[in-house]
This record gives C-alpha cells, structure tokens and sequence, in this order.
C-alpha cells in the first residue's frame, strides 16, 4: 500500500534513466536546432539546461508546515472516547451516517473512512475522476478520520496515489462548510465544496507530484523528456480549453487574460489546447488572435500552439511547468493540477463560478494569482447575451453574431 505518510526526496544526485534531449515528434510539434544538437552530443559545451529534469526537482514531500500546524496526526483516535466529526447539516448526507454521500465510501469501524476502488466510469476524464477521491480524502482529513482506500486508474500515474492517510485532528469549521454548501461530491471540484479541496490543498500537492514522479519510473522514456527535459525556466505554458458555449459551468477568458505574459525577455510560451469543444469553431479565432496578442507585446516571445500528448504528459507538464496561466474557468482537470499541484509560477482565472470573491481567493493557494476578468459565457441566459449584444438563446453562429463575440473578447 502507498500511505500519504511515506516521504520521496528526490535528491540532486538521483541517476534517473533519461537526460535532457528534448521531445519527441509524436508528442509535440516543437523540435528545435538546440534540442537536436542536445541529443547528438550530451557534452556538448552549448547544451541547453533544462531547470525541470527530474534529477533537479528538490521535492521535499514530507507534509509542509501550514498542514501540520493546522491539522497535526492524532494519536488517539482508538481511545473509546474518541469521536470523528458528522456533519449537523448537510446537502447530500447518509441519514444513518451523517456523513456525505460520496461515490464509492462509506463509514467503516467508526474512525475509518473507506473508498472501494470499482470503476465509475470518466475513463479518459481524469479531472472527473480524480473527484470522489479527493472528496473522500477531504472528508476523513477534515473529519478526523483515517482514510482507507483501494487503488484505481489502473494504468496511469492514479495507481500511486496514497491508499491510506492517518487521523488528523479535525477541522470542524471547513468539515461543516462542506457538508452544508457542497452540492456534489461526485464533481467534487465545483466551487460549491471549495471549503473541501480548499482546506486539503497541500495534501493535493504533495501526493499528486509523488504519484507522478512514482510512475515516471514506469513510463516511457520520450513522455518523460516531455515532461522533464522540455520546459526552462522563464517559459509558460497556457492551457484553454477550447470549450466555447458547450458547457454551463467552464468559459474562457477574454483576450487581456493573456497581459499576464511578461512583456520583456526572450522565453517560450507554449499553448495547450485542451480537449476543444468547441461546436462553433471559435476556439481556433481566439486562439489565432492570443498568439497575435502575445507577440505584439512581446516580439521576443516564442509562441508555439501544443499538438495534445498522452494523458500523462499533458497532465503531469500542468503540475511541473515553470510557470502556468490558466485562461478559462471551471476545468477540473486544471484544478487538480496546475492549481493546487504546481509549486511553481501560477496565473489563473478563478476556479470555478458561483463563487463570492473571498471564496475565489481563499479557495486556492497563496501562490496562485488569480485573474478578475471578463469570459465568455454561454448567451442562452439574457444576461450573457446582453454582453455581446445578440439575442439570448442558443447561439445562432451568423456572421455579425461571430463578430459580436469576438468584439466582445478582443475589447471587454
């Protein structure tokens, strides 16, 4: 079993199996003179130094302090006066239980929290999936309960995540945020359960980037330098979504999101486009036009739009970049990774919509800075369609309502 409480350093010193060569062609589209040379002659005096290699990732991953000074392990949790936390109120509770109705767990020996690892579908949607986990680890440690689970993902990086968590004394403020405001903890990663992942966040962080780096050791060797041995220090990489009008609960940004590119310096800016719903083809105008944004602020930058990798390079380089900006609101995929597991540079929309202003940013580490600004929301309400101008409904895709909203995104 993989408890949260073993600890991975990885030391300078580490000899992992790969260098830094760059990419390779089926995962990007990028493949530079420099990368080239890199792979001909690793002594080479001009060879590139990639700051993210895994033997140069110093991850320190025993708990961080903030966790241990807020939720410290508790010793006693057998003693028979010992009890964990049931919600007073609560949205989605079991009536005999009090406790949250989360997908696949259940209360078990009193103090022990258990997660079954049966398959619930969202086979390719790991932001989806990872949810009921989360939710489930969220409750035990705000709860003051020992988390017990079986392995799921079979396959992927998922498999490493901990099996079991220790008691921690319980948070009875956040666990009765939860219970009372969240609306589902199948999708867990709404801003309805913020107080949920909010509270957990350096539990995210840590046993996410030890589960990736765990199963790097099984991966291939080219997703690996595509993860590793790609970034350097000053590049960004912006991840969209591309979900234009398909979904009520995620929007892009407006195209001054993208002022948060420094206008000064010579770095790459690399652009992953997600899984691009995008029923109207305006993903690829807007993208086209952020591209144009960023060079013209910049004319150093080196704009390159990502061809999408495996599962596991396009998640794991969200978690390990050197610096992300998050252009659109409400991807679980992004909130399980960039948000709450980089330890890096993190520029991003709010999480999620439906969120007062204190929630969006108390939701997300300090290190994340957040974004106030306008997106583009579906125009079926009257109140979105107002902003472009164009009558509220489903979107027509005419001409002048095409120019509507791309006024809208190049002016708001």
């Amino acid at each position: 079993r993989d408890s949260a409480e073993d600890i991975l350093l990885v030391e300078a010193n580490t000899a992992f199996p790969f260098t830094g060569i760059g990419i390779s062609s089926n995962t990007s589209t990028v493949e530079s003179n420099e990368t080239l040379e890199n792979a001909k002659n690793p002594n080479s005096s001009n060879r590139t130094e990639y700051t993210h290699t895994l033997n140069k990732i110093y991850a320190d991953f025993s708990p961080p302090p903030a966790l241990q000074e807020r939720s410290p392990l508790c010793y006693n949790f057998t003693n028979q006066n010992y009890q964990p936390l049931t919600c007073s109120e609560c949205l989605k509770c079991d009536n005999q239980t009090r406790m949250p109705s989360i997908p696949l767990t259940r209360v078990k020996n009193k103090y022990t929290l258990r997660r079954s690892g049966k398959r619930i579908g969202f086979k390719k949607n790991w932001g989806n999936k990872l949810s009921p986990y989360w939710a489930a680890r969220a409750m035990a440690e705000l709860g003051g309960y020992q988390y017990e689970g079986e392995r799921f993902g079979h396959g992927t990086w998922m498999e490493f995540l901990p099996t079991t968590a220790p008691v921690r004394v319980s948070r009875k403020e956040e666990f009765d945020n939860v219970c009372r405001n969240c609306e589902s903890f199948k999708f867990f990663h709404e801003g309805s359960c913020w107080h949920g992942w909010g509270s957990i966040a350096p539990t995210v962080k840590i046993d996410t980037r030890h589960a990736l780096l765990k199963h790097s050791n099984r991966a291939k060797k080219e997703e690996n330098h595509a993860i590793f041995n790609f970034f350097q220090p000053d590049d960004w990489l912006i991840y969209n979504r591309c979900c234009v009008f398909c979904h009520a609960m995620y929007a892009p940004g407006v195209l001054r999101t993208y002022d948060s590119i420094p206008i000064n310096g010579d770095f790459r800016v690399f652009i992953m486009t997600g899984r691009k719903e995008d029923p109207f083809d305006l993903c690829n105008e807007l993208i086209a036009e952020s591209v144009e944004y960023i060079q013209k602020r910049n004319p150093k930058a080196n704009v390159t739009i990502l061809e999408t990798g495996t599962l596991y390079v396009d998640f794991a380089r969200l978690v390990f970049a050197p610096n992300v900006l998050v252009a659109g609101v409400g991807s679980s995929w992004v909130l399980w990774s960039a948000l709450l597991a980089n330890n890096n540079t993190v520029v991003s929309l709010p999480a999620s919509f439906g969120m007062d202003n204190t929630a969006i940013r108390a939701s997300l580490p300090d290190s994340v800075q957040v974004l106030m600004v306008p997106t583009l929301r579906n125009p079926k309400k009257e109140e979105h369609a107002k902003q472009y101008g164009i009558p509220p409904g489903k979107f027509s895709n005419t001409s002048n309502d095409r120019e509507a909203v791309l006024g809208y995104f190049r002016n708001a």
